[in-house]
């Protein structure tokens, strides 16, 4: 093994149940499941799968509509994953620098170690990333900065301006990523527009994936859009045939029913504010949580995280115990559907009760 690659731990996704009737509530995934469209989609895609993929063109065509770029401007991945990766490949020597936040989506560290550089890290303020101090820690040797916009775990969200004048300090040397996620279910009018952004500031990078709101988690599925020289350098180090045929198909008809999409981020917007409203009846008990817009809630707890997770899943509720983040006494819970929390609500008030 190479010698950089040692300092890597595998990554550990969340755990499933043996419980019949589990519910998962630890991957922020779309509990609603997917479009109609995209089953269907997927039954006919079936007859073709003894044939190597042929669908780029045509998802890039729906993604660069979708968004308002041209086609140049959009690349597809295996998961938005890939596309992190993708980066560190095509930008980062050993002696470069990846700079993020101290409590973030953990394939930004994996990305550099990848390619033997060296990741830093920026203390938080309030549950978000600190922007302005992540400008001041910009070096000669910085070539990537990756924001998680939502930021996994604490779903808390940076505003328009602070990007801008984030973008207005990085030099172009160094590429910046917005990490968009969860962006679909952002309805906070300060939420950047980064799509906006490219025209004044071609070393942004913007990444999305199909595995949380549109409900395609288990079929991998992103993409990047950034100016078409960035484009053309992570075309370069891809694999060939690197997006499988089902997935695009499944993207293609997803992007065709946007009313899904509306409905799902509905239900999640009820949902959450129902799980704060709950939660805070727990506040003179030592419970809070983050300023969450996304599809999930960071609780902190009077309790380590893991004894609540152990609690949790002998009743059949699968949440993330966020010790590996660097939170020991807190949990990261999705919002699913109204049965989903009831079950959580029930079964966390029986935790409460039992300490």
């Amino acid at each position: 093994m190479k010698k950089h690659l040692e300092a890597i731990i595998p990554y550990s996704p969340g755990k499933s149940s043996a419980h019949a009737d589990a519910i998962k509530l630890s991957s922020n995934e779309n509990l609603a499941g997917c479009s109609p469209h995209v089953q269907k989609a997927l039954q006919a895609a079936v007859a073709d799968i003894a044939y190597y993929p042929n669908q780029t063109h045509a998802l890039v065509a729906a993604i660069a509509k979708h968004v308002g770029v041209s086609e140049d401007h959009v690349m597809v991945g295996n998961g938005s994953d890939e596309l992190i990766t993708l980066l560190a490949m095509g930008y980062l020597e050993p002696q470069d620098t990846v700079l993020s936040a101290e409590q973030t989506f953990s394939q930004y560290q994996f990305a550099a170690q990848l390619i033997g550089a060296r990741y830093a890290v920026s203390s938080m303020v309030g549950d978000s990333y600190d922007l302005d101090a992540m400008a001041d820690q910009i070096t000669d040797s910085t070539r990537l900065v990756f924001i998680a916009n939502p930021n996994n775990p604490t779903g808390t969200m940076v505003t328009e301006s602070a990007v801008v004048r984030f973008l207005n300090r990085v030099p172009s040397s160094c590429l910046v990523v917005l990490d968009e996620a969860y962006y679909e279910y952002v309805e906070r009018s300060d939420y950047p527009n980064g799509v906006a952004l490219l025209s004044q500031f071609p070393n942004l990078v913007i990444t999305r994936t199909f595995s949380k709101a549109y409900g395609l988690a288990g079929l991998r599925l992103g993409y990047a859009i950034a100016s078409p020289d960035i484009i053309r350098v992570l075309n370069v180090v891809k694999q060939p045939f690197h997006v499988n045929a089902l997935a695009m198909r499944a993207g293609l008809a997803a992007l065709g029913d946007p009313a899904f999409i509306r409905e799902s981020v509905a239900t999640v917007s009820e949902q959450r504010q129902r799980t704060l409203a709950f939660l805070d009846g727990f506040k003179d008990r030592g419970v809070s949580y983050t300023d969450s817009v996304a599809n999930f809630v960071l609780i902190d707890l009077p309790m380590t995280g893991q004894a609540a997770f152990d609690y949790l899943y002998q009743r059949g509720i699968v949440v993330r115990d966020l010790a590996s983040f660097g939170r020991p006494q807190a949990i990261r819970v999705t919002v699913g559907l109204p049965k989903h929390m009831d079950r959580f609500f029930s079964a966390f008030s029986e935790l409460m009760g039992s300490i």
